[in-house]
């Protein structure tokens, strides 16, 4: 009898043990299915922003003095944005599946005033 009482302890103990892992476990996967989700999701934002910025590149449509702020909102935020030493802002719009490094991209220069100085397409 009390192999048994002892064996049953041993179940119970064992069983409530695996299913918390096992809901943990569950809870944790799914919990990454939903970021995986979302950074795909940023992924193919960021391959958007950089074919809308790219077309208005090439239709001529972006033009020297429009504000950050315009063309954020307009064309949306750029890949990369980097601070330059002298108060510029570099804005860097490109395809997800290309680097920084990559020819493939659009490169705008705002002044410290955050007016649009430069464009240009493919140069690091």
């Amino acid at each position: 009898m009390k192999n048994k009482i002892l064996l049953s302890f041993v179940f119970l103990f064992f069983s409530i043990f695996t299913s918390n892992v096992f809901s943990a476990s569950l809870s944790e996967l799914l919990e990454i299915g939903k970021e995986q989700d979302e950074i795909q999701s940023a992924l193919k934002d960021e391959t958007k922003c950089y074919n809308k910025i790219s077309s208005a590149v090439s239709d001529g449509q972006l033009t020297i003095g429009l504000s950050k702020d315009e063309i954020f909102n307009e064309y949306g935020q750029p890949s990369v944005i980097v601070p330059q030493n002298d108060g510029q802002t570099k804005a860097v719009y490109k395809p997800s599946n290309r680097s920084y490094f990559d020819n493939e991209k659009v490169t705008l220069l705002f002044d410290a005033h955050d007016k649009l100085l430069n464009i240009s397409i493919g140069q690091n």
